[in-house]
C-alpha cells in the first residue's frame, strides 16, 4: 500500500473519531431565565429547552463587613453567618 493511502486513512479515522466525540459529548441545552446577585446571595434559574424542567440554584454569601477598593489594592472583611468566623482578604494589586 502506498504511504499516501495509509496517511489519509489515519487522518480520516482521526477526523471521524473527533466528530463522533463532539456529537456524543453535546452541551447543556439550558437557558438562563433569571440571574440575581445580591449582597446576601445569588439566585440562578435555568430552564431545560428540551424538557421544560426548571432548576433553581441558590448560593448564600457571607456577611460582608468591610469592602474597600483603592488603586493600590483592596481589603475585604467577611463574616460567616453560620459560624461567625471572620475572614480578612488583602489584595495589594502587585
Amino acid at each position: 500500500m502506498s504511504k499516501f493511502y495509509l496517511l489519509s486513512t489515519r487522518i480520516g479515522a482521526a477526523v471521524l473519531l473527533m466528530a463522533a466525540l463532539g456529537t456524543l459529548s453535546g452541551c447543556d441545552n439550558k437557558e438562563k431565565v433569571i440571574d440575581i446577585e445580591t449582597p446576601a446571595g445569588d439566585v440562578e434559574v435555568e430552564r431545560d429547552k428540551d424538557t421544560g424542567d426548571v432548576g433553581v440554584d441558590v448560593k448564600k454569601k457571607e456577611d460582608k463587613v468591610v469592602d474597600i477598593e483603592t488603586p493600590a489594592g483592596g481589603v475585604e472583611v467577611d463574616r460567616d453567618k453560620d459560624t461567625g468566623d471572620v475572614d480578612v482578604d488583602v489584595d495589594d494589586n502587585e
